[in-house]
């Protein structure tokens, strides 16, 4: 009975999602092939892309703007010619010329008003797939970053206000407990020393895991004793020469038993 039920539901989204020109990434079916090519392209792709200085996160906003794209089923380029007004659509006349252009070009272009309501639709639709438990709560911030970073690097206004009212809440208790000396000690004696080395970097200096992809050995610098010369710790440098860039001093090495101080 729990199966038909589950089985009705999906189908009732599939339909709403089908009227409203929309192709949802459900679970269990199979996700369409990501053609950046197809749908990022142009000189308002290229403003965007500037715009992300992290690799990291180029790469989560790419995705992000492209199952915007995806779902709209327009290019970047063809979103901006299509949303956005030039300086002579106000009043249907070309200044230059003194003509009026109501009939000619500009039928075809829409208001960014109507661009907002498809940003809205989007958010509806990922409202939908998380009651449906596909898509956690947390995810939509990552989604919705990429779009409004593109509007805002091609000139098109939105009332992101009124967007981020439709957004879910977030719950921000975090259930997740900093590891125990004990639990890191048992990682531990499961892994071999090239696993050993990125547990012990994160778990006593708390850098994230894209952090830790860019160190290299200029990264590191050791931290002896003045007197006995021992080497006590190391100086870390995360996200050099870049903005982010942050030092972590006194980062604890790892003793003889395996277990950092």
């Amino acid at each position: 009975m729990a199966k038909k039920k589950k089985k009705k539901k999906e189908n009732e989204f599939k339909t709403s999602a089908q009227s409203s020109s929309v192709q949802p990434f459900l679970r269990g079916t199979k996700k369409p092939h990501i053609d950046y090519d197809r749908y990022l392209s142009g000189r308002s792709f290229l403003l965007f892309k500037s715009a992300v200085r992290s690799d990291k996160t180029l790469h989560i906003y790419k995705y992000g703007l492209w199952r915007f794209c995806y779902f709209l089923k327009m290019n970047t380029e063809e979103i901006v010619s299509k949303y956005t007004y030039s300086s002579n659509d106000d009043d249907g006349y070309d200044n230059a010329n003194g003509n009026n252009i109501n009939n000619n070009s500009n039928n075809n272009k829409r208001s960014p008003l109507q661009l907002q309501q498809k940003i809205e639709d989007y958010i509806l639709l990922v409202r939908t797939r998380i009651e449906n438990n596909e898509l956690k709560a947390a995810t939509t911030q990552t989604m919705i970053a990429p779009i409004r970073l593109f509007c805002e690097m091609n000139d098109i206004i939105i009332n992101w206000k009124k967007i981020n009212k439709l957004l879910p809440r977030v719950d921000k208790n975090a259930e997740d407990e900093a590891y125990t000396r004990e639990q890191i000690k048992k990682m531990l004696e499961y892994s071999d020393l090239r696993t050993q080395i990125p547990i012990l970097f994160m778990a006593s200096s708390g850098m994230r895991l894209g952090g830790f992809c860019g160190l290299t050995d200029s990264c590191i610098t050791p931290l002896y004793h003045e007197k006995t010369g021992k080497l006590l710790a190391g100086q870390v440098v995360v996200y050099k020469s870049t903005d982010d860039e942050m030092r972590i001093i006194e980062f604890h090495i790892m003793l003889n038993d395996g277990i950092f101080i």
